[in-house]
Order: C-alpha cells, then sequence, then structure tokens
C-alpha cells in the first residue's frame, strides 16, 4: 500500500475514475447504492418472424461483481456436472473449457437479459430456458452485446477521449497492422467505429458532426439501436 501523502497526492489529482476525495467512505458506499444501475432499452431481439421483423425488444442491464462471481461459480458447477464420467475419468480439458465458456455466455444472459418494460423481471425464467431456446449463435450475439454495453460504462472506455480517437485513426489510415488495436477495450473499440461512420456519413453528406466521444462516454451521434438510460 502506497504511504498517506501519497495516496493524499493521489487524491488531489482529482482522477476521473477515482472515488471524491472529498466524501468520506460510509457515504460514498451510500452515494453507490442510490446510484442507479445503467441499462439500455428497446434492443431488437436477434431474431426475426415471417415478415423479417424482429420477434420483440428486450434490455440490458450491467452486472455487479457479485453477480459476475455466480455467474463463473455456476458455469464451472453446470460444465463439471456435464462432463462427469462414471469410473471418475478425467474429461478432456479442451472439451470441458468450452462447455464452460457456453455456460458462462448463459448465466451471463440470464442475469442481464431484463424484460424490456420491467427492468427488475429477467427476460428468461432461468439457464435451462436460454439453453432450450436459444441457438449458439444468438447467445454470442447477445453476449458480445452485453460486453459491449458493459464496457462502454467502465473506466477503460471513459478515458478514451474524443482527441484520441482521432489519434487512433490517424493511426489507423497510415496503414497500422492488428497489435496497436489489439491493446484497445472492446468499449474503445466502439468508439472508434462510430467515430468513423460519424465522419463517413459526415463526408457524404457535407455535415459538420464529427461523432467523437464526449467525456461522458457517449458520442454526439445518436443511437439506433437502443436507448441507454440510468434509472
Amino acid at each position: 500500500m502506497a504511504p498517506p501523502w501519497i495516496r493524499q497526492q493521489q487524491r488531489e489529482q482529482k482522477s476521473p475514475n477515482a472515488p471524491p476525495a472529498d466524501v468520506h467512505p460510509g457515504e460514498l458506499v451510500a452515494r453507490l447504492q442510490q446510484m442507479p444501475r445503467p441499462n439500455k432499452r428497446d434492443l431488437p431481439f436477434p431474431r426475426n418472424d415471417d415478415d423479417g421483423q424482429p420477434i420483440g425488444k428486450f434490455a440490458l442491464w450491467v452486472l455487479m461483481q457479485h453477480e459476475v462471481d455466480l455467474c463463473r461459480s455456476d458455469a464451472e458447477r453446470y460444465a463439471t456436472a456435464l462432463m462427469e464420467r462414471p469410473n471418475k475419468e478425467k474429461p478432456n480439458q479442451f472439451a470441458w473449457n468450452e462447455n464452460y465458456q457456453s455456460a458462462l455466455f448463459v448465466e451471463v444472459l440470464y442475469r442481464s437479459l431484463r424484460e424490456n418494460d420491467d427492468l427488475s423481471k429477467p427476460l428468461f425464467r432461468s439457464p435451462d430456458e436460454i439453453r432450450h431456446h436459444l441457438s449458439d449463435d444468438e447467445c454470442v450475439h447477445l453476449y458480445e452485446a452485453y460486453s459491449a454495453f458493459q464496457q462502454t460504462h467502465g473506466p477503460l472506455f471513459r478515458v478514451l477521449t474524443g482527441d484520441e480517437v482521432d489519434e487512433w485513426i490517424e493511426v489507423l489510415a497510415e496503414g497500422a497492422d492488428h497489435y496497436p488495436f489489439e491493446l484497445c477495450s472492446r468499449g474503445q473499440l466502439v468508439a472508434l467505429v462510430v467515430s468513423l461512420a460519424s465522419q463517413i456519413r459526415t463526408s457524404r453528406t457535407g455535415g459538420s458532426s464529427s461523432g467523437t466521444p464526449s467525456t461522458d462516454g457517449a458520442t454526439d451521434t445518436p443511437s439506433t439501436s437502443g436507448k441507454v438510460v440510468e434509472e
């Protein structure tokens, strides 16, 4: 642990990702408990009806750490039970890892997918209901949607300023390899894609909006994939 004078100096720097320096720890916890959970509504479900339209809409909300811990624990339990052998033979590690990853996707979806009109209700009644009614591709699609949304509300995304987005775009324009972009979080990559799309649209229409992210992690280009609210 850093000595007191260093911790005081760090608090005085007022990093946007650090706790507020003028708030007592007990008060900070109370504020955290009162803060709304980030969520996103009106997302089209990734399956279409006979007319080619999404069969419905759903909502997402960000999972808290204890919920993520439960996801991992339940996924491990499911994968272990699925791979159990009568003669106590050790299961194939590759197969176990694949089953664990699939189970983790399902557990995360069970807790993060919510009814569009009532966030207190999960979209599916159990993880098994997801396994029985969704395809593997649909689970992967929904999990990636959750991961992208969750990371837009994390500190790694928020420290990517508009100027930094422009710098990354310059690197891309100069012919960057895969390596630099492997350093970006999913949320940062989303910011780059949104900014590039906005600039392409601007160049075609002659507008002036750059679409670069603002300091709160949002962009000045309206989202068409769903409404983000905190409640």
